[in-house]
């Protein structure tokens, strides 16, 4: 009998779980994925958010939650009782202006058009909205320009409607300030009509609601947090793809490059 054989198989067990924890720790330390104990938390004068912030010129942190039953979200606006997925942004960017200058641009919807980001499907940049537009009402008919800071401050429901290449037809979202001060932004989003692909209904309308809240750092620095809730979706939504798509969103608010390299995630 080898009496070693119980040492070696002790040995090679508490090696396979170290490594085991430590491929934990590191996607976790990624950002990739958050423990589901762990749930989303928006920032406030009591709390940091989780994800934590990254810093001006890197990309932002996320974290992915699935499943979570209610009440999964409570924040600033945002309440879900269940969700399918979420996925949370936190980064900082460089902007010296005013919160009016990043109103103007939540409002520029016609500038979206054209957005890119990375498509972990094609291993490249691609357009991601080929058409978008603001409305006076929530008709894709009644198209008008752009929203002005006024109209995006004063924190009135407004809609706007766009064409998302992985989707067919405008769809249609609302979108108003939640709150908002000199120092800070928060914008509350959902989509009001269904998100279709061909005959196949993707999102029913209300599926997919958003917050992103922008606040100052300092004189030249602005914290940027998001959060996207799916609440039902028929088909299994690429964590990947929300993810991107959310950056294309921070990117297209903080004023960089669509396709500034590194993506997100590939």
């Amino acid at each position: 009998m080898n009496s070693s054989k119980p040492y070696t198989v002790a040995i090679s067990t508490l090696k396979a779980a170290l490594i085991y924890c430590v491929l934990i720790l590191c996607a976790l330390h990624a950002g990739g994925v958050a423990a589901q104990t762990q749930m989303p938390t928006c920032p406030d004068q009591h709390n940091a958010p989780l994800p934590l912030y990254s810093d001006a010129g890197e990309n932002p942190n996320y974290r992915i939650w699935r499943n979570l039953a209610g009440p999964a979200i409570n924040c600033q606006g945002l309440h879900t009782d269940n969700a399918t997925l979420v996925v949370a942004l936190a980064g900082r960017f460089h902007h010296g202006g005013t919160v009016e200058d990043i109103a103007s641009r939540a409002g520029g919807l016609s500038q979206m058009q054209g957005l890119r980001y990375w498509s972990t499907t094609d291993k490249n940049w691609r357009k991601l909205i080929s058409e978008s537009t603001a409305l006076s009402t929530d008709s894709t008919k009644d198209t008008r320009d752009d929203f002005s800071s006024v109209e995006v401050l004063s924190g009135e429901p407004l809609y706007f409607a766009q064409n998302d290449t992985r989707t067919w037809g405008m769809n249609t979202y609302r979108f108003n300030a939640v709150t908002s001060d000199e120092n800070s932004l928060t914008i509350l989003s959902e989509n009001i009509s269904p998100i279709k692909l061909g005959p196949v209904t993707l999102f029913v309308p209300n599926a997919i609601k958003s917050l992103v809240i922008v606040s100052r750092y300092n004189e030249n620095t602005w914290s940027y947090y998001s959060i996207v809730a799916i609440q039902a979706a028929s088909f299994a939504t690429k964590e990947k793809s929300l993810i991107n798509r959310q950056s294309a969103a921070f990117r297209f608010l903080a004023g960089l490059a669509d396709n500034k390299e590194p993506p997100l995630a590939r």
